[in-house]
């Protein structure tokens, strides 16, 4: 199963999929090693690109990073960061209430369909205001698997390897509102309960065999 995940990861093309693979894998070492200490450390990791996304990309374009990356990165990713500094330039009109739900397609070529990054689009359509609920409610779900890690270190470890790798893709690659992108965020949040439960009823049994 490993071996088919990295091999669909390098199949797409993506370096979306690939990054979310890896930092996926290391959120995973994050709670699997550090058990409850990587559940807080993995909360603020989480919460940081809600906060900081348009201060960062302000930031590069202020101190001329970002004209030295349009120098280095392929075409894919020469776009984007076109499109996050307009965004980010867009986004101190607007700060607190933003400019309306889906009002990324509303600007023409500067922004096709949407940001490509989760957090802009959020900050950009829905403001501060916006952007601190989903953050809040991803940082929910990190808490919780730092209380998790605390009795359950493997199923906490596996939704944080989950959580990072969805966050992951969808701060590079897809709109917030796509309707498919939210089920597949869904189903995950299935599969891994499923599991979870799964691991719970065999310790159970072997539990029942040993009385």
């Amino acid at each position: 199963m490993l071996a088919a995940t990295v091999a669909a990861a390098a199949t797409m093309s993506s370096d979306a999929s690939l990054a979310g693979l890896g930092l996926g894998l290391a959120a995973w070492l994050l709670v699997g090693k550090g058990g409850p200490t990587g559940g807080r450390v993995l909360v603020g990791l989480v919460a940081a690109p809600f906060i900081l996304a348009p201060l960062a990309v302000l930031f590069g374009v202020q101190t001329g990073v970002w004209g030295k990356l349009h120098q280095w990165v392929p075409a894919s990713w020469d776009a984007r960061l076109d499109i996050w500094a307009f965004a980010a330039d867009k986004i101190q009109a607007h700060p607190i209430r933003g400019w309306g739900l889906d009002a990324s397609r509303t600007f023409g070529l500067a922004i096709p369909l949407h940001t490509h990054n989760a957090q802009l689009q959020l900050w950009l359509e829905l403001g501060a205001v916006g952007a601190a609920l989903a953050g809040v409610f991803f940082c929910w779900l990190a808490y919780g698997l730092s209380r998790l890690s605390v009795e359950r270190r493997g199923e906490a470890a596996m939704g944080a390897g989950a959580l990072v790798t969805f966050l992951t893709i969808g701060g590079l690659s897809f709109g917030v509102w796509q309707e498919w992108w939210l089920a597949l965020g869904a189903l995950t949040v299935i599969a891994c309960e499923m599991a979870r439960r799964g691991v719970q009823r065999d310790y159970v049994e072997e539990l029942a065999l040993v009385d």
